[in-house]
């Protein structure tokens, strides 16, 4: 495979990994039958498509997320969850400290046609002071950390969250 191939894995869950020969500083994933998302090289991507299908599942099943409801989703990455959070919720809001995956997540909302999917460069902690300060509050919050976890959040989330 060259420096601009795809790799397809599995009948039922392919999974089409394609480095652009107009961009080669990105890289794409397409999702068959949902949405495609492209992320910088180097960007996380969860690559086992079918437990990524399970994972999204399962965020859009806890979260029920209606026409009406506010989503926070923090450590969006390049939009994983909120992507399919905005397809169904009134607004989402997701917050990343690494400025390459806020990139992508605007670019993949973009493509989407979304215009109820927000994103913002900020360190997690402080993101979350800020909102709590300001009085918002969400119908869901979606938290998913990298490794070292999210330490010193649960009072900040327990404020920000309805249900």
């Amino acid at each position: 495979m060259g420096p601009y191939g795809s790799k397809t894995e599995g009948a039922d869950n392919s999974l089409a990994v394609h480095y652009p020969a107009d961009s080669a500083d990105k890289t794409m994933a397409v999702l068959p039958g949902d949405f495609t998302l492209t992320w910088e090289a180097g960007g996380f991507c969860q690559v086992n498509l079918a437990q990524n299908r399970n994972l999204i599942a399962t965020v859009l099943c806890f979260c029920e997320a209606g026409k009406s409801d506010r989503v926070l989703d923090l450590f969006c990455g390049m939009g994983n969850f909120a992507i399919p959070l905005a397809m169904q919720a009134g607004e989402v809001l997701g917050i990343e400290g690494q400025g390459s995956a806020i990139r992508s997540a605007v670019r993949n909302a973009a493509a989407a046609g979304l215009t109820n999917a927000l994103f913002r460069k900020s360190p997690i902690h402080a993101a979350c002071a800020e909102l709590v300060a300001a009085g918002e509050r969400f119908d869901c919050v979606v938290i998913d950390p990298p490794r070292q976890g999210a330490p010193d959040l649960a009072a900040a989330l327990a404020t920000l969250a309805r249900r």
